[in-house]
């Protein structure tokens, strides 16, 4: 099977992502400050707009001041995609303690949970980091990315909002997933 080789500008990684069947689209900000980034809705019916992945390149600090390598050492250029997305529920004030306790607990126990707060804002993010060489990087990667944030989004979601709503606190959740895995 041949893998879709892509390239690593934000432009090139919009058109792929619209190709297989993402709402995607490339956004430019206005002077003084140009930055670029892809904006994937994550809902695939369209109907809610609030799950929106940002998705913006950068090169790495190596590539950027050109840092001297050994005459006998190769180089890859290597590109800084980051993915991140706003959780669109405020965090109540009495809330702020377990809803760090919970995002702790999430990000310790599994691989790709990249979850995180801004206590000061009272909201919550998921970001993840992915390096890949310029200027091409394998599309499959691309898309199982994508997909697994999504899936990240869609299990976690409800439950970060019951306790960053006071509904739960971080051991009711801790019960919970204790009674279903011993239904299990």
């Amino acid at each position: 099977m041949n893998k879709p080789k892509i390239h690593t500008d934000l432009q090139s990684i919009s058109n792929f992502l619209s190709e297989n069947g993402y709402q995607a689209s490339l956004q430019r900000s206005e002077p003084p400050l140009i930055l670029e980034q892809v904006l994937v809705y994550l809902d695939p019916n369209g109907k809610n707009k609030d799950f929106v992945l940002c998705i913006a390149g950068m090169e790495t600090a190596e590539n950027l001041i050109g840092l001297e390598k050994s005459p006998n050492e190769s180089h890859v250029p290597f590109k800084c995609l980051q993915f991140t997305l706003a959780i669109p529920q405020i965090i109540t004030e009495s809330a702020m303690g377990e809803v760090m306790r919970y995002i702790l607990s999430i990000n310790a126990n599994l691989d790709m949970a990249h979850f995180g707060l801004i206590e000061k804002e009272r909201v919550m993010f998921y970001r993840y980091v992915y390096f890949t060489p310029i200027p091409s990087m394998d599309g499959e990667i691309l898309i199982a990315i994508i997909d697994s944030i999504h899936f990240m989004i869609e299990t976690f979601y409800p439950l970060l909002a019951d306790v960053a709503t006071g509904k739960k606190t971080y051991k009711d959740l801790i019960q919970e997933s204790k009674n279903m895995l011993a239904k299990k």
